[in-house]
C-alpha cells in the first residue's frame, strides 16, 4: 500500500474540526458585539433627539408664556417618546426680562442612565 493513499488521520480531522470551531465562534462573537454597539447606538441617538426635541419644547413654552409681568411656563403639550422619559428639575418660573435662566433637561434612556442638557432661556 502506498503511503499517499491511506487518506487522513483521526487526529487531522480533529485539528480541522476545532480550527473551524474557534473560526465560527470568533465570527459570531465579532456579529454579537457589532449588534449591541449598534443597539446602544440607536438608543443614544433616540435620546439625543427627544431631549433636543424637548429643549425647543421648554423653549417654546417659554416665550410663549412669560411676559414681563412673570409667570409660569409649562411643557405639557409635548408628547413623551415611550421608554425615553424627559424632563426639567428645576422650578418652571418665568426669568426676569433681564437675566437668562438655565434649564437642565433630562432624559432618560431604557438602560437607565440619564442624559442631561443645560438650556438658557429668557423672557422675550
Amino acid at each position: 500500500m502506498q503511503r499517499n493513499q491511506r487518506g487522513d488521520s483521526l487526529i487531522e480531522i480533529i485539528i480541522s474540526i476545532v480550527v473551524i470551531g474557534l473560526v465560527v465562534s470568533a465570527v459570531v462573537a465579532a456579529i454579537s458585539t457589532s449588534e449591541n454597539g449598534s443597539a446602544s447606538h440607536r438608543e443614544l441617538v433616540t435620546a439625543d433627539t427627544v431631549m433636543r426635541n424637548y429643549a425647543e419644547a421648554v423653549k417654546q413654552a417659554v416665550r410663549s408664556t412669560c411676559t414681563s409681568s412673570g409667570g409660569t411656563w409649562s411643557t405639557s403639550t409635548f408628547s413623551q417618546t415611550a421608554g425615553y422619559p424627559a424632563s426639567t428639575p428645576s422650578s418652571h418660573t418665568c426669568p426676569d426680562v433681564t437675566t437668562t435662566a438655565v434649564v437642565t433637561v433630562n432624559v432618560g434612556l431604557p438602560n437607565g442612565t440619564t442624559k442631561t442638557m443645560d438650556i438658557g432661556v429668557r423672557t422675550p
